[in-house]
């Protein structure tokens, strides 16, 4: 007999010692809406699994197919909450130096306020993607943004670039 998600989500929550609070804060939703994704009162969006699974490092095929104990990509404990990486400050310390406000920034993510305040706070986490977003409207690398690498801070070979390679060949 197969696990439904949302029995998977619970049983991770159980087995790291998470909160409400804590995943909902690491995966940009409220309490409440962690508390119906585990009681099945609402479905799980696909979007918010892969947050989960990148925020507390548990493998997405098992969550989506697997059966039995958790399979956790990495070491994992019950701290882990949100940006330990400093991808926050990193946020912080592009936008003062490009001279430009919060809502430049959500607004070229296509995020809420509450949402950019979270992750410029460390509270929640930056998703690749949203690094992707940023590299493309500010010209910070992905690396740095997101892992601090700082040979790729104003050099970034992301997306925009590699076109522009092709194109230009």
């Amino acid at each position: 007999m197969s696990i439904k998600i949302e029995e998977k989500v619970s049983l991770v929550k159980t087995n790291l010692g998470l909160t409400l609070k804590t995943i909902a804060s690491a995966t940009c939703v409220t309490d409440a809406t962690v508390c119906r994704y585990i009681n099945g009162i609402k479905e799980i969006p696909n979007d918010w699994l892969e947050l989960f699974c990148e925020a507390f490092h548990v493998e997405a095929e098992w969550m989506k197919a697997g059966e039995g104990d958790p399979v956790f990509t990495e070491k994992t404990d019950a701290s882990i909450t949100g940006d330990t990486s400093g991808t926050g400050k990193r946020l912080l310390q592009m936008r003062q130096e490009l001279g430009i406000d919060r809502k430049t920034v959500y607004k070229a993510l296509g995020v809420t306020h509450a949402m950019y305040s979270r992750l410029e706070s460390g509270q929640s986490r930056l998703t690749k993607e949203n690094a992707e977003k940023l590299e493309d409207h500010f010209g910070y690398g992905v690396d740095w943004i997101l892992y601090g690498d700082e040979r790729k801070k104003e050099y970034p070979i992301g997306k925009s670039m590699m076109e522009w390679l092709w194109e230009n060949k």
